[in-house]
């Protein structure tokens, strides 16, 4: 899984499609490659403390290397401060807005 350019972040920021829960929003599209392009976002007014932020970001990275399978790019923006949830938590939340979005299990619908 690699990270988003700034082109490419920019491009799908404008053209993806989007999907929200309590903690995240995610912002995604399909990529035309055989690799996934995966790139975390937490502000330092959501999290202050750059451990905590790095923390999150690794869990983040991850949860989504397991579930997502597909060609696609995928933009994470974290909403709360998540570094205290509980790492099974996150991954069930993150689970249920992929499988809303069609993202889990190959079956992606843009």
């Amino acid at each position: 899984m690699k990270r988003l350019s700034r082109a490419t972040f920019e491009s799908v920021y404008k053209t993806g499609k989007r999907a929200k829960s309590n903690n995240f929003s995610l912002v995604y599209t399909l990529s035309r490659d055989n690799r996934r392009y995966f790139s975390p976002v937490i502000s330092g007014k959501i999290i202050n403390k750059a451990h905590n932020r790095i923390l999150v970001k690794r869990r983040l990275r991850h949860i989504f290397n397991d579930l997502l399978k597909n060609n696609i790019k995928m933009i994470v923006f974290v909403k709360t401060d998540i570094s205290k949830i509980n790492f099974n938590d996150l991954e069930q939340e993150i689970k249920t807005i992929l499988k809303q979005e069609n993202i889990l299990n190959n079956e992606i619908s843009i």
